[in-house]
């Protein structure tokens, strides 16, 4: 490494690569040693897992939104008569508010010394969301329960959720310094700082939500 080289990585937390570590059991280690396991993955690469993790992540986010809302609608829940439109635009907001998080870690990574590119960002955190993609078919599920006459069994499920996006947040917490090369607190701060961009880059695009409305409806008088 040249002088140059190790000037620009002066105060930077070393990559995580211990002895020993070789092709990693990554469904699993990524909960037991999430640096490691991630540092890996970003020098290996994980066969495009990464896409399929951030798929189901965002479905086991905006699923029980979705579920409530076509719900609200439907009796008995999830039949072929359910709202089917209510449940996509539910997704498509849910998409766009995973893409405003996404620009908003970048950004909040850059100003706080990280030097992951935006491809390794998305990548941590969509390994940070395995728990989620874990309990998605009881979130699923959870649409064929009628919360009238099943209301434990519905909040049960939905708890499962909150405890997976808890875990999933944790692990986030590492695959994201790992990619930026910084600590875990300052991992916390960038990632507290993308939710605030993320509201805010929301509220910039809430009057184009009429126009993804005139979209998914094919326009007036289709």
């Amino acid at each position: 490494m040249n002088a140059g080289a190790g000037a620009a990585d002066r105060g930077r937390v070393p990559a995580t690569r211990p002895e020993g570590f070789g092709p990693p059991d990554a469904l699993r280690t990524i909960v037991t040693h999430p640096r490691a396991t991630m540092r890996w993955l970003l020098d290996h690469g994980d066969g495009g897992l990464w896409a399929w993790l951030f798929a189901g992540a965002l479905v086991a986010l905006a699923a029980p939104m979705a579920i409530d809302a076509a719900q609200a609608f439907a009796r008995p829940p999830l039949t072929l008569s359910a709202p089917w439109f209510v449940i996509g635009f539910t997704v498509a907001l849910c998409a766009i508010a995973a893409f405003c998080f996404l620009l908003g870690a970048a950004i909040a990574a850059r100003v706080l010394g990280g030097v992951g590119r935006p491809g390794e960002t998305v990548r941590a955190i969509a390994w940070g969301g395995l728990p989620l993609v874990a309990v998605l078919p009881f979130v699923l599920a959870s649409g064929f329960f009628d919360p009238a006459r099943t209301p434990v069994l519905v909040a049960l499920l939905r708890l499962l959720v909150f405890v997976a996006a808890l875990a999933s947040c944790a692990i986030a917490l590492f695959t994201f310094a790992e990619a930026q090369r910084f600590s875990w607190r300052r991992s916390a701060a960038a990632l507290f700082l993308a939710v605030i961009l993320a509201y805010v880059f929301g509220l910039i695009a809430w009057p184009l939500l009429p126009f993804l409305l005139f979209v998914l409806t094919g326009g007036v008088g289709s």
